[in-house]
């Protein structure tokens, strides 16, 4: 990933990068599931981070020489628009969480089964990258220092090879109830509440 400088997210210079940033407005009703998460786990449903395509339209799988992810290499898979990754992204959050609740056989996913199936898939998807990355780690710190920069620019450019986006993942997800009025007040009361 890029450096962001000090910068919460994504930076050109010194300055925040805010090209990307989006903001959404979705209603939700009582018993909803909400669900919030960070690009270690969101990152991995987008099919150029999972080698299923990439930027240059070629399939990851064929860039290693493996066909072991389903790739055809007489026709790779075009480079997704933007639109289309986010439709894509959707597409398999949605069949992973409708998976999940019919492996539990459950009609609602409650926030513990959502979460934990998130990390779980986040963790698979990474798998193959992260354990690339902790061989070759390992042998980085025998290296002279000189040495060390170069091995470490090879090791990542290598990595990018490899399905799945290695970073931070957090995840919080929450019902949405329905306070009653004497509830809310209790609230208010307790969050507002001056003695003086």
């Amino acid at each position: 990933g890029n450096s962001g400088k000090g910068c919460l997210g994504h930076a050109i210079g010194d300055k925040i990068d805010k090209s990307n940033l989006r903001c959404g407005f979705l209603p939700v009703h009582e018993k909803d599931a909400v669900f919030l998460v960070t690009s270690g786990i969101i990152q991995n449903f987008d099919p150029v981070v999972l080698c299923e395509a990439t930027s240059s339209g070629k399939a990851g799988a064929e860039k290693r020489g493996s066909t072991d992810k389903g790739t055809n290499a007489e026709h790779p898979p075009a480079a997704p628009i933007p639109e289309e990754t986010e439709s894509a992204k959707l597409a398999k959050l949605t069949e992973l969480l409708l998976s999940a609740r019919s492996h539990k056989r459950v009609e609602y996913l409650n926030a513990d089964i959502l979460v934990n199936t998130l990390f779980e898939y986040a963790i698979e998807a990474t798998d193959e990258k992260r354990k690339f990355l902790e061989r070759s780690w390992d042998d980085v710190d025998y290296i002279d220092a000189e040495d060390q920069s170069s091995k470490e620019y090879e090791i990542l450019k290598v990595a990018e090879d490899y399905p799945g986006k290695v970073d931070h993942a957090t995840a919080v997800a929450y019902k949405v109830g329905h306070l009653t009025d004497g509830q809310r007040h209790t609230i208010r009361k307790a969050f507002f509440y001056s003695p003086t």
